[in-house]
């Protein structure tokens, strides 16, 4: 997170990515497989679903004048240390 790695203790260890035969690894994305510089007023936007969202790993950055949406209520919370809905942020406004 700006320019430090994020720690995400709570993410299971996952296996190393898959080597080619020339022994270098692979990402399978088209962006964020390495240490990336944004170009200016841009944004990485990452889908809440991160194993499996068309996000900007597929389809690249976004830029700011872009964005016109805003944020204004959750609509699905799940715990998935509990296995179950957070229903007491349903509908909960930002």
């Amino acid at each position: 997170m700006n320019g430090a790695p994020l720690a995400e203790p709570y993410l299971p260890s996952s296996e190393p990515a898959a080597a080619r035969p020339g022994g270098e690894t692979f990402c399978g994305y088209a962006y964020g497989c390495t240490p990336t510089v944004l170009p200016p007023d841009t944004y990485f936007v990452m889908g809440d679903n991160r194993d499996n969202s068309q996000d900007s790993r597929h389809w690249g950055f976004v830029k700011l004048d872009k964005i016109v949406g805003r944020t204004t209520m959750v609509y699905f919370s799940w715990d998935s240390d509990r296995h179950r809905l957070r229903t007491e942020r349903l509908g909960h406004r930002l």
